[in-house]
């Protein structure tokens, strides 16, 4: 029994840091490929909401995902609850970043790009092709 369970819990630490390592490597990826299309000003322009966006995904996630992977047991009561949670703090982070992004583009003076702080956090992730 002991060794089964070490043998569970190595494999789900490897399938975690493989899926960490794969989204990072993604995202490393798909950030090379930015660097070489966009100048430098859209870039710098586009570069601290990405760090904001970054930051709120975090946020999102809060922890409960992992409490629920965790948890013995767990209910599709525990499910739903994790779920709707993430989606309110989503829908309400989302709601602020939307209603800010016209201070931000006036404090930077860019209102040739409109939208482009919405549309990047309307993903997963930032977002730039939407540009």
């Amino acid at each position: 029994m002991g060794g089964e369970l070490k043998e569970k819990v190595a494999q789900g630490v490897a399938w975690s840091m493989a899926e960490k390592i794969g989204s990072m490597l993604l995202a490393m990826a798909v950030r090379l490929v930015i660097l070489r299309l966009l100048t430098r000003d859209i870039l710098g322009f586009m570069s601290i909401p990405s760090a904001v966006v970054t930051v709120l995904l975090v946020i999102v996630d809060s922890g409960f995902s992992q409490s629920l992977v965790r948890h013995k047991g767990p209910s599709q009561s525990d499910y739903k609850s994790v779920f709707l949670f993430n989606i309110a703090v989503s829908a309400v982070l989302y709601g602020v970043l939307v209603a800010l992004a016209p201070l931000r583009q006036v404090r930077a003076e860019a209102p040739a790009r409109d939208g482009a702080v919405r549309v990047q956090s309307d993903g997963d992730g930032p977002d730039f092709e939407f540009l």
